[in-house]
């Protein structure tokens, strides 16, 4: 019932393209229905001939993934950084209309690995701050045709949200193409119940990304995925379910992701255990 998308990452970053001229023929090979796009830089891939590329091999682009290195911050940033990154969000919308990819997605608030405490106080002027410094992406994206997925973290990589409540919060306000992106991986740490949390996003869910609890394939973890789905269902989302996990062979990637140990045999095993295993919980 769900497209089932991949995202390159899996294999190769950056993600350019070189890599999906490789990949997407080897991903449609695999069975998937859709890939995942991250922009590292702008630039890396050109949206019109990966759009021609994917529709030769019978994919579609489930989305586009915001990446946030450091440097690329909405909140408790100097003004030229938030001016900075807002560009770089309004390139991935131009992106994402070009490609066919109905949502941009990710951390869209700040850098990966940023944390700080805050007050309540202080916490909601960095969410109001962020309302702000998004509203102009926002009203883009919604005359393009595309929704932006914004994602929790785990609190080893943000401070700013983790759960599926804060972010409702942070998005408060925001025109209905504002939503959330689900991310398995990190409701599983932050989440005290990942289940009764999608069914707090209900109505909300723009994209949805899976991973075992470990970064590995779905189906190699506790995770209970049958409840997943029957409750992913229950919240009326309709769009692609990819799996995201990442390539230890690039150092910063990895090190971003913490992946320190081989999570599979292989990672063409992980892709394709993983897409056996969530066909067999969707049929």
């Amino acid at each position: 019932m769900y497209a089932i998308g991949v995202n390159p990452w899996v294999w190769a970053s950056p993600v350019d393209d070189e890599a999906l001229a490789e990949l997407i023929p080897r991903i449609a090979a695999f069975g998937f229905d859709a890939v995942e796009l991250p922009i590292e830089q702008p630039g890396d891939w050109d949206p019109i001939r990966t759009r021609d590329l994917l529709d030769a091999h019978g994919l579609v682009a489930a989305g586009v993934c915001a990446v946030t290195p450091p440097g690329r911050d909405l909140v408790d940033a100097a003004p030229a950084v938030v001016e900075s990154t807002v560009a770089y969000l309004m390139g991935c919308v131009a992106s994402a209309a070009a490609v066919g990819a109905p949502c941009v997605g990710g951390p869209v608030y700040a850098s990966v690995g940023r944390t700080w405490r805050m007050s309540p106080t202080a916490r909601a002027a960095c969410y109001a701050d962020f309302r702000r410094a998004l509203a102009p992406v926002a009203e883009q994206a919604g005359e393009r045709g595309v929704s932006i997925g914004v994602e929790a973290l785990n609190r080893y990589e943000t401070s700013v949200v983790n759960t599926v409540e804060q972010t409702l919060e942070l998005i408060d306000g925001l025109p209905p193409n504002v939503g959330l992106m689900i991310d398995t991986y990190h409701m599983n740490i932050e989440e005290a119940d990942p289940y009764a949390a999608l069914s707090v996003a209900a109505g909300h869910i723009k994209h949805v990304q899976v991973s075992g609890t470990d970064r590995g394939a779905p189906g190699t973890d506790h995770f209970d995925w049958p409840r997943f789905f029957t409750l992913l269902c229950d919240t009326g989302y309709q769009g692609a379910v990819c799996i995201e996990s990442f390539t230890a062979e690039n150092e910063t990637i990895a090190t971003a992701a913490s992946i320190w140990r081989p999570l599979a045999p292989s990672q063409d095993r992980l892709a394709t255990d993983g897409l056996s295993y969530l066909r067999g919980v969707l049929a």
